[in-house]
């Protein structure tokens, strides 16, 4: 009696914060809610994304570099170019990506929100790798027209990704593309081949998302908070499964509570960390994750902290991401302004801060680059391509970066490792020599 006492209190406080972190988002967490989010009064084009998948199977079928901004021979740089402008198939998937994809059709069901399939995000992703040697290619035949297109190709992925809650998946690869885009952009900064208006235009792009990754980083917290909740309503009311003749999956809990009150216990207050901790605007703000401790308090806050080991990191690459934006922000405004004054300046004077609250760093002169190397192997009948581990060199600059979540001047390095301790600074940077497309 006294344990199922416990456990009806503990549901009754859950229903309370429940009902609290759903006024948060200002719509129900669960499959109904994240389904009208996702639509939006957009219909899902089931056939766009056939003729999709099916271009990108013949297209996607030889290997490729994966990395857009390594070196190649330049026998196999002249190669992976040729077999890039012979193939029909890329430049179908080119002009489909000329303006935002429709909605996928997803199947949003009670139950099964944790094993949504997401089939369309590795495509996705090669196409933009593609795209991204699509600028390199166009900065070396100095035709920026066709580098400006292909930027504007992955920002419609971007912009696809970047409003898709399902999860936080889609919007992980959304980080990816953008500072794949980034790069492509700070090659043809560097060419010095955009002219004023160009570069303003750009840099107002660059603003626009910006200001929509706030929004983006909710959308994705609301996201897994459907998808925990969800994971809950599995064990309530049983998980369909994936034949829809067969019976269910997992049997629902609910109907035998009563007669396990204290299993009903410690699952309420599962659901109760989740509805405690889920209503935030990102996830660097979720209390769990600065209160480590809270994993050794209880059952509940240990099973509900498996979800919850990465959502920090995860946090912090939408922050490190909208820092790079503001760089790069500011790196074509220094750039806008030598053209105006004939001269780089020595300084940053009033640098804006970045979403760690640091200013930007600003330096005109030698920086570490780090350097990759991309080479073919052969395997039985088929070529791979490896890319060999990097190396720091010294290059010219005119950067800009933030100091990144760590708040530790690296140099503007990220993805690698300084005395055994990884980088994670966000930079833009604009290369003076050599002028124009990598070696």
């Amino acid at each position: 009696g006294v344990s199922l006492g416990m456990a009806y209190s503990a549901h009754c406080r859950t229903e309370r914060h429940v009902a609290e972190m759903e006024r948060f988002f200002g719509r129900p967490v669960n499959a109904q809610g994240l389904k009208e989010l996702y639509y939006q009064n957009r219909k899902p084009d089931a056939t766009f994304w056939r003729k999709f998948e099916a271009r990108y199977i013949k297209c996607f079928k030889w290997d490729f570099p994966a990395d857009p901004d390594s070196v190649l021979a330049p026998a196999d740089l002249f190669a992976w170019k040729k077999r890039m402008e012979g193939s029909r198939e890329l430049r179908e998937l080119e002009t489909m990506f000329e303006a935002e994809p429709p909605a996928f059709d997803r199947d949003f069901r009670r139950g099964c929100i944790l094993g949504i399939p997401l089939p369309e995000l590795t495509p996705i992703r090669n196409f933009c790798r593609c795209e991204a040697w699509r600028v390199r290619f166009a900065v070396a035949e100095r035709n920026v027209p066709a580098a400006l297109a292909a930027l504007d190709r992955m920002a419609n992925a971007s912009n696809y990704l970047a409003h898709d809650p399902t999860l936080v998946l889609p919007s992980l690869v959304m980080t990816w593309i953008e500072n794949l885009r980034l790069n492509a952009l700070e090659q043809l900064l560097s060419s010095g081949l955009l002219t004023d208006s160009q570069l303003i235009e750009q840099r107002n792009r660059l603003a626009e998302f910006r200001r929509q990754m706030p929004g983006i980083h909710a959308r994705a917290v609301y996201g897994e908070a459907v998808g925990a909740m969800d994971l809950c309503d599995q064990f309530i009311y049983g998980s369909p499964a994936i034949d829809p003749e067969r019976d269910l999956t997992i049997p629902p809990f609910y109907p035998y509570r009563w007669l396990f009150p204290a299993a009903w216990y410690q699952f309420t207050r599962i659901r109760d960390v989740f509805a405690v901790n889920y209503p935030v605007p990102d996830f660097t703000r979720i209390p769990f994750n600065r209160e480590k401790e809270a994993r050794l308090k209880s059952t509940a806050h240990r099973a509900a902290g498996i979800l919850w080991f990465a959502w920090e990191p995860t946090g912090n690459r939408f922050h490190s991401l909208t820092a790079r934006y503001l760089a790069m922000e500011t790196l074509i405004g220094i750039e806008l302004e030598k053209r105006r004054t004939g001269k780089y300046p020595d300084k940053l004077e009033n640098p804006p801060l970045d979403p760690f609250g640091e200013p930007l760093l600003y330096k005109k002169g030698q920086l570490p680059y780090i350097q990759y190397k991309t080479v073919p192997e052969k395997q039985e009948d088929r070529t791979y391509w490896s890319r060999e581990k990097g190396k720091k060199i010294i290059v010219d600059v005119i950067a800009v970066w933030s100091k990144g979540p760590n708040r530790k001047d690296d140099q503007g390095l990220s993805n690698w490792k300084e005395n055994g301790k990884p980088t994670d600074d966000a930079r833009a940077m604009l290369r003076m020599e050599p002028k124009g497309v990598l070696p």
